[in-house]
Parts: structure tokens; C-alpha cells; sequence
């Protein structure tokens, strides 16, 4: 019964797996998509269409009563947790690929209730004082929701955050 209602999630669920696993060279290069951040765009849309997949399978569950009471948040951790697996694996298995934390941020937008501060942390193995600090020193809260920051906090939070992931890849 359970795989009767989820199967759409689990296969999209793998042709995601699929598409995150592609060499990187066998990934097109279109200059102009990437400044329109169409990477990042194609993350939020993947694992949102994930999200209403699974909440959709889940709320058809009649025999198991925590999916079907809560499907939008066993959807949402689902697609977090596997949203960090994707981008684990893209660093450490993946040919000719990298996790990256704004892919991560990216999959994290379908998460409504998940603040910045969870969201950075969480998906970048770096300590909640540390990305508290640094949302702090750039002038913004760190209890907000990603989809609350505007283009320029988004501006604000790149360069700090990337450069200390920098630092400490060295």
C-alpha cells in the first residue's frame, strides 16, 4: 500500500539521484543560464516537486497515521535529508562533481518553517555559533526563513559563508 502512493516520489526520487550523479562534463555549459543562477533554480524545482509528490502519496496513506497526519512534514525532512545526501555524495562519490552550498540552499527552499540558521548549518557541516556569527556581522537575523531573505541578504550572506568554506577546505 505504501509503495502504491509513493511510487511517483520514489522515481522521481531516483531520476534525481540520476541527474545529481551525471558527470559534470556531461552537463551542458550554457553561459547565460548560469547567470540567471538556472542551476539553483532547477535544485528549488526538483526537490519542490519532490515535496508535493511525497506529500501527496503520504496524504493518500490510510494505514500509516503519522504520514497521513503529517504528510507536509515528513515530506519536508525527506526532501532535507535527502537534499544533504545528494550533495554528500556529489562530494565524495559523484565523477567530476562538487557539493555546493547554495545547491544545498537551494533544496532547502521547499522547506517553509526551516530558518537560515538551520538551513547553512545543517547542509554545510558548519556549527550554528559560527553561521550565527556570521549572519550576525552581515546584519541579518538568523531566525529567518530562507524564502524571507531578498536578493541582497542573499548578496550579504555569500561572501562570508563561502570564503570560510574556503578557508577550511584547505
Amino acid at each position: 500500500m505504501f509503495f502504491r502512493h509513493t511510487k511517483w516520489a520514489m522515481l522521481w526520487a531516483l531520476f534525481s539521484l540520476f541527474l545529481c550523479g551525471m558527470p559534470g562534463k556531461d552537463i551542458p555549459h550554457i553561459s547565460f543560464l548560469e547567470l540567471l543562477s538556472f542551476d539553483k533554480l532547477v535544485h528549488a524545482g526538483v526537490f519542490f516537486f519532490q515535496f508535493l509528490l511525497l506529500t501527496r502519496g503520504f496524504l493518500l496513506q490510510s494505514n500509516q497515521k503519522l504520514l497521513h497526519t503529517h504528510p507536509k512534514l515528513v515530506s519536508l525532512l525527506f526532501c532535507i535529508v535527502y537534499g544533504g545526501v545528494l550533495e554528500i555524495l556529489q562530494q565524495t562519490i559523484f565523477e567530476d562533481r562538487s557539493a555546493s552550498v547554495f545547491d544545498f540552499i537551494a533544496n532547502s527552499f521547499v522547506s517553509r518553517r526551516k530558518t537560515i540558521l538551520n538551513s547553512l548549518s545543517m547542509g554545510n557541516k558548519i556549527s550554528k555559533e559560527i553561521i550565527s556569527k556570521e549572519l550576525q556581522d552581515v546584519g541579518i537575523e538568523s531566525n529567518l526563513r530562507p524564502q524571507n531573505l531578498n536578493t541582497i541578504d542573499w548578496i550579504k550572506i555569500f561572501y562570508p559563508i563561502s570564503n570560510f568554506i574556503k578557508k577550511n577546505e584547505r
